[in-house]
């Protein structure tokens, strides 16, 4: 197994990288100061500065970067904002938005009036869309006018509490819609962002609760998670059409953990929860399960108040591709009195079996995670790690 650094001067303008994308073969990293396009594992074809923010997120498509981010208030930005101890009573000094073109060229910036986190963007055609804690909001891609801000969650007294610190999923643009998981509600608006369609549960089940994943297209087929509240109640994977009529097929996951991640390769999607993975077919079908995935670092769940669950982070943790799952966390020593290092985990995507396991360099934590061919990259507290898969 081949080990190599990416902390190369040529991307520091950037400042500490907070999210990655692979798109069309280019590696794009997202920084407080900045968006670079990497050409090699040590240079950057160009970077472009911009206002710094504790946070940024990005998406890419053919013809653009659309970027969010927020930053707290009374966070030392010196360091790497996700690596500070955050707790649970966050206060939110700044969200913003933009977009630049894949030739690092600026197009636009705006700050939002949301004093919520905010989730990554998504692109349409004319539109970008992103998700705060209670609201969904949508954005003219020509100059980043706000078009609409519709109300994704109905909670109200202690639970607004909770979902302000939730972290938001990205919203999901398909056929001419936008779809949105907020706490307990599954939303589908026009692509001005006005409700078309919503539901908190599928017929005789009972409410989503906590939805506690971006909304996953898997074929004609949209797919999430939920947290489930009360003992012995095992988190659910929902499968959905764009109608949004009725369910499609549901299956209980994990007694002991909310859903975190979902991903998919076009043939079978993922589901991980904090301690267990599933494989699932077209049809909805549990054709194999993995419970050696380890515990996890930023991966995962964690939980505010009793049963309340939301992602760790924003990042993306969990990759599939033809052959492999790919994820993170930390794998039980077989030696007693050592300690678990962090590792990345690699299962058979068509069986569920481990494959390989490999241990991050300095017992680091993977922030950020995206495959790129036989390259694994991830974003560590320094920079960029490249791990070579088999």
């Amino acid at each position: 197994m081949q080990v190599t650094a990416l902390f190369a001067t040529g991307i520091s303008d950037i400042g500490n990288i907070t999210n990655i994308k692979v798109y069309n073969g280019k590696l794009y990293a997202a920084g407080s100061k900045g968006i670079a396009e990497l050409s090699s594992p040590t240079e950057a074809k160009w970077t472009i500065v911009l206002p710094e923010i504790g946070v940024r997120m990005i998406e890419v498509n053919n013809e653009a970067i659309a970027y969010t981010g927020y930053d707290f208030a009374g966070i030392d930005r010196s360091k790497n904002i996700i690596l500070s101890n955050l707790g649970d009573k966050l206060t939110i000094s700044k969200t913003l938005a933009g977009m630049i073109d894949l030739s690092g060229k600026g197009l636009w910036e705006v700050t939002l009036d949301s004093k919520e986190r905010i989730s990554p963007p998504s692109i349409g055609k004319d539109i970008m869309a992103l998700n705060a804690a209670s609201q969904l909001i949508v954005l003219s891609r020509k100059d980043g006018k706000v078009m609409q801000m519709a109300s994704n969650c109905t909670a109200v007294g202690p639970t607004s509490g909770m979902i302000s610190q939730s972290m938001p999923n990205q919203p999901l643009i398909y056929n001419d819609a936008i779809y949105s998981t907020g706490f307990c509600k599954l939303m589908k608006t026009d692509l001005s962002g006005k409700e078309v369609a919503s539901s908190k549960f599928f017929a005789l089940m009972k409410p989503f609760e906590g939805l506690t994943t971006p909304p996953l297209l898997f074929n004609d087929q949209i797919i999430f998670g939920n947290c489930a509240s009360g003992a012995d109640v095992p988190s659910k994977v929902f499968s959905t059409n764009a109608e949004m009529k009725d369910d499609l097929w549901t299956d209980f996951h994990d007694k002991q953990s909310a859903v975190g991640s979902l991903a998919t390769n076009g043939e079978v999607v993922v589901a991980l929860s904090n301690y267990l993975m599933r494989g699932y077919n077209k049809k909805g079908k549990d054709i194999w399960e993995n419970d050696e995935i380890g515990l996890p670092g930023f991966r995962g769940v964690r939980y505010v108040g009793a049963s309340f669950g939301t992602r760790s982070s924003h990042g993306n943790l969990l990759c599939v591709d033809n052959k492999y799952v790919y994820t993170t966390g930390y794998i039980k020593p077989k030696k007693k009195n050592t300690t678990a290092n962090s590792n990345v985990t690699i299962i058979d995507v068509a069986t569920g079996k481990l494959v390989k396991v490999i241990e991050i360099p300095n017992m680091v934590d993977a922030i950020d995670m995206q495959v790129m061919g036989t390259d694994i990259l991830l974003v560590v507290p320094d920079g960029i790690l490249k791990l070579s898969s088999l």
